[in-house]
């Protein structure tokens, strides 16, 4: 199990998100693309002041009020090159791999990654 896209991924593991037959899962990895809320908070500072700790708690507050998935999926920030997408991930144990020809992971292409996460408001550069 070298491969890192072959180790098995569990609640709570450093993962990847992973797209294949339009639903999102997970695959463990050393290097994660998506985390589970929620939104840190800090002391008021010149890098975060009363304007963003207001901000940050309102964003939790709407976390919070969401209603456990039906399916089980977790909660979670999906993070692209071209920013994130708050979305349902299957973490439930099953490895889908990453090196698949039928799986879309942070790896592929922006146009690519756009189109199947059917993202609306992405700028798509592959710089």
């Amino acid at each position: 199990m070298n491969n890192e896209s072959e180790l098995p991924c569990r609640p709570g593991d450093v993962c990847r998100w992973t797209f294949e037959n339009k639903s999102l899962g997970c695959s463990a990895s050393l290097t994660p693309d998506y985390k589970t809320p929620p939104f840190l908070t800090a002391e008021e500072s010149g890098f975060h002041d009363e304007t963003l700790i207001e901000a940050t708690r309102k964003m939790q507050e709407v976390i919070d009020n969401i209603p456990e998935d039906p399916d089980g999926r977790t909660l979670s920030l999906i993070f692209t090159d071209m920013g994130v997408l708050l979305a349902w991930v299957s973490h439930k144990g099953e490895n889908l791999k990453a090196s698949s020809n039928n799986v879309i992971t942070s790896d592929d292409d922006n146009e690519t990654v756009a189109k199947a996460l059917g993202l609306t408001n992405a700028i798509i550069s592959n710089d």
